[in-house]
């Protein structure tokens, strides 16, 4: 009899850690692994799932997401008060969830983010049961932000979960400093299929691929950057977030329409378009736990630059795969992109470079390890 799965997730719009979800569940799916999705937000998948996704009764649709965005605005910002800055399950959700997991007997949970919160009543419920918290962020970024009011709830989810999955190893290293137990690092995956395609090199365009979140993703110094761009350059930029807006202000105000070219979301045969089209990938995210982004442009062989943190130091290896400036030093991280831009011998290195480190990420590698902590957590290895 097949070990019974089950991943309870959150918000299954653009996104890496969307993306991510439905790449591994699609992939074990693939494999034969008898594996079932609770969401809480009632939103159609951006990214293609095989699965079928259940909801419990009044799940988060647009217009409860909506009235939820406006509370939390008002509580953070005109009472001041401690709140979840990330959408999740409330208790109505959570009894949904338990009447589901018993009427289809689940030996696992993979409780994605904001489900942690529910592990230590899901273990008192289901002893048995093999709870597993996969985390996308660093720790503190969930008790600062994401999860600030319920801190305290998912901090005990943590410590009765079996097992802990954490991006990068500074991740791990943090829990396992906090008390924390059965902490493993796996890599998110290429989620792209075009793994022999590389870019040329030639085309005097640097990619950018990512959330429009301004404060995380750095896109006031994304501004500031295509300042310094020779004349024959320009950035494009690929991606849809709340801050739209606010980052087309910044273009036009800045006068930089003919520096940067946003061109929206773009995912599938769209976005491995968008990779090959340039010659360097610039991340200018303030903090990322593993920058998924990075994997893929290397994967084409990119060259990349990026502002060091704790997910490009992951992946690039203190700058063994890639070229990495000081957090937030405009003038550093100009500087090397000038280098590349005005060497193709470097950029040609680095490509070299970009294109052996992304090996290490290859889907079938990263499905094994997932199978590996399945079949381990389900008794079954």
């Amino acid at each position: 009899m097949k070990n019974k799965i089950l991943f309870a997730i959150g918000d299954l719009r653009i996104g890496g850690v969307a993306r991510v979800q439905s790449v591994i569940v699609n992939e074990l799916s693939r494999r034969n692994h008898d594996i079932d999705l609770f969401s809480f937000r009632e939103t159609e998948s951006y990214y293609p799932l095989f699965k079928k996704v259940i909801f419990p009764e009044k799940s988060l649709n647009n217009w409860r997401f909506q009235k939820l965005l406006i509370q939390t605005g008002i509580n953070k910002y005109i009472l001041r008060r401690t709140v979840d800055m990330i959408t999740r399950p409330n208790d109505k959700h959570f009894e949904n969830l338990v009447k589901y997991v018993r009427e289809n007997k689940y030996s696992t949970i993979v409780l994605v983010e904001q489900w942690i919160i529910y592990a230590e009543k899901l273990k008192q419920m289901f002893p048995e049961m093999k709870l597993i918290g996969w985390l996308h962020l660093d720790l503190n970024h969930y008790e600062t932000y994401h999860l600030a009011k319920s801190k305290n709830q998912f901090l005990n989810g943590l410590r009765v979960c079996d097992r802990l999955i954490v991006l990068t190893q500074e991740e791990k290293n943090v829990l396992e400093n906090r008390g924390f137990e059965k902490v493993q690092v796996l890599h998110n995956p290429l989620t792209l299929n075009d793994t022999n395609k590389v870019v040329d090199l030639n085309k005097k365009i640097i990619s950018w691929v990512g959330r429009i979140d301004i404060l995380h993703k750095g896109l006031d110094y994304l501004i500031e950057i295509a300042k310094i761009l020779p004349d024959d350059w320009e950035i494009r930029v690929a991606g849809s977030g709340r801050d739209n807006k606010r980052f087309k202000k910044l273009i036009e105000k800045n006068r930089l329409t003919n520096k940067i070219l946003w061109v929206g979301p773009k995912n599938g045969e769209e976005l491995t378009y968008h990779y090959l089209n340039s010659s360097i990938f610039l991340m200018t995210s303030r903090f990322e736990s593993f920058g998924l982004v990075l994997v893929e442009a290397m994967n084409y062989g990119l060259p990349i630059i990026a502002f060091s943190q704790t997910g490009s130091d992951e992946i690039l290896k203190n700058e063994q795969y890639g070229l990495v400036a000081e957090n937030g030093n405009i003038k550093e991280i100009s500087d090397k992109l000038m280098q590349l831009i005005s060497d193709k011998n470097q950029r040609e290195f680095w490509s070299k470079k970009s294109k052996e480190r992304s090996k290490d990420f290859s889907l079938e590698k990263i499905a094994i390890e997932w199978e590996h902590i399945l079949g381990t957590e389900s008794g079954n290895e």
